[in-house]
């Protein structure tokens, strides 16, 4: 009898420390595609952000050769490249913290 009931508690516990270890694996993979979600959007925002570079460059490059450089084009053009470089100042944070949370995902 009471070999019976060792048993059943080494088998219990057997049973719980498989279960635990299959939820941590769980959670450890649900983390991984979260954060392969989310390096998905930052490649998609710093793609969409690149691009915008580029119209501006060549928005640039046409009002020269036009010999059009008035004052509401460049500011209109300042005025974009301002709001370009926070865009990419709120990439380089996001990246920064999915560089973190990959590190912390890594070990």
């Amino acid at each position: 009898m009471l070999a019976h009931v060792l048993f059943s508690c080494a088998t219990i516990l057997y049973v719980h420390s498989v279960l635990y270890d299959a939820e941590s694996q769980r959670t450890k993979y649900k983390k991984l595609r979260k954060f392969k979600a989310d390096l998905d959007r930052f490649e998609i925002d710093f793609s969409d952000l690149y691009e915008s570079m580029e119209a501006q460059t060549q928005r640039f490059i046409a009002w020269e050769k036009e010999g059009q450089s008035d004052l509401n084009r460049t500011k209109a053009l300042l005025d974009s490249y301002t709001a370009i470089t926070q865009r990419s100042s709120r990439l380089k944070r996001r990246l920064t913290r999915l560089q973190q949370r990959f590190t912390a995902l890594s070990q």
